[in-house]
Formats: structure tokens, sequence, C-alpha cells
């Protein structure tokens, strides 16, 4: 039988890259035992719509994943809060993909179904969102999704270079981008031996809003 021999850093970024796939596919997905403890409360009167949100799953590869996300190592997924006005209830829109609900791209769930999923979560207010910047995330968004005039299939890859693609920071990193407001013009800072560019991480993310909180 023949042999097959790998580079050491081919084979590095290939499982690097496999695991990251499972991590944001695979972990969010929600599990049975989420129901035997109690639910995380959320203040609904304080949300604001365009907030980023941040939770950890309860999976092992969440866990992984929360290592490499961030330098406080406590979330692994992100989203973005809205309110629908038709439903008079809170969303989360992320990046998501789970065949049992027929999600593959941009996802819109029910911030309680979100939170249910979750070990941990933080949220981060859109302070300097104006309703200007608002309506150009939501026609982001709506462009986007599976349905609109460019929708994005999951990216599984964790390849911000497939344009077709999106991962769950890259997607909220873009949608805020969307808005033209410049405080809010995410850069991607991520760096990974495996991985021969830069991508986003949680960090570009938090520190962006958390710019905004002191500026504030």
């Amino acid at each position: 039988m023949k042999s097959i021999y790998h580079k050491p850093q081919e084979l590095a970024r290939s499982l690097l890259l496999l695991l990251l796939g499972l991590a944001l596919s695979g972990t969010i997905a929600c599990t049975s035992h989420h129901r035997d403890r109690e639910m995380i409360a959320i203040d609904t009167t304080t949300l604001r719509p365009g907030s980023l949100i941040l939770r950890r799953g309860e999976g092992m590869l969440s866990t992984f994943f929360s290592k490499i996300a961030s330098e406080e190592q406590r979330y692994s997924h992100c989203g973005i809060i809205d309110y629908d006005s038709t439903s008079h209830r809170w969303v989360v829109w992320h990046a998501y993909q789970d065949s049992s609900l027929g999600a593959d791209g941009i996802f819109r769930q029910s911030l309680d179904s979100f939170v249910m999923e979750s070990e941990a979560i933080a949220i981060y207010p859109a302070l300097a969102l104006d309703s200007l910047g608002l309506q150009k995330m939501r026609a982001y968004i709506a462009l986007h999704r599976p349905g609109g005039q460019y929708p994005k299939k999951f990216d599984s890859r964790f390849d911000q270079r497939d344009t077709a693609t999106l991962y769950c920071t890259e997607f909220v990193a873009l949608a805020y981008c969307a808005t033209e407001i410049p405080a809010y013009q995410v850069q991607p800072t991520g760096h990974n031996v495996a991985i021969p560019y830069a991508y986003y991480t949680l960090d570009d993310l938090t520190k962006t809003v958390s710019r905004l909180h002191i500026q504030k």
C-alpha cells in the first residue's frame, strides 16, 4: 500500500481547520441536557438592536474553540441581537449550520433559544449605532441570508477569503462594517501558524465595542 506523507505545517493546518469547522458547526447546536439546569436570565429592558452577544456552548469542541477564539477564553460563538417587530420578540442573527433546523448560513433564532443553548452569555450594547447604521446593518443581513440576493453558506473551513461563505465572527464583523460608521469598522487580527492569513476573532469584535463604551 502506498504511504502518504504530509508536511508538518500542512497537517497542522488540516487538523486545525477540521477542529475549527467542527467547533463552529457542531458545538453550537442545542443539546438535551441544557433543560436540566437553570435558564440564564436576560434583562430585555436594557437590550438595544444591533448589540453584540457572545456565548459559550455546552459541548467539548465548544470548550476547545473558546480557547482559541479570544484572550479571555470564555466564549466560543457570537451573533447580533435585533428586535422583530412582527413577532414582538428579541432575536439573534448568527452564522450557523444545523441540518436539523435547516440552518446553513445566516440564521435567525429567538433570543430565548439562543440563550438556552449556552453555558455563559455576554452582551455588548450597540451604543454608537444610530437608526441609519442599523438600517444598513439590517439591509446587509437581508441581502446575505438564505433567500436573499447574495446568500452566504456557513463557512466550516474558517476561510474568510471564500466570499460565498461566512463564519460567525466574520458575519458579525462584516455586518458592523456595513453600517459605514467609522467606529464599527472591524479589522481582522487573528493569526495562527496553521492559517496563512488574518481572520476575525471574538476579540476583534469585543475590543471594537469596548472602545465605544469608553468613548461614551
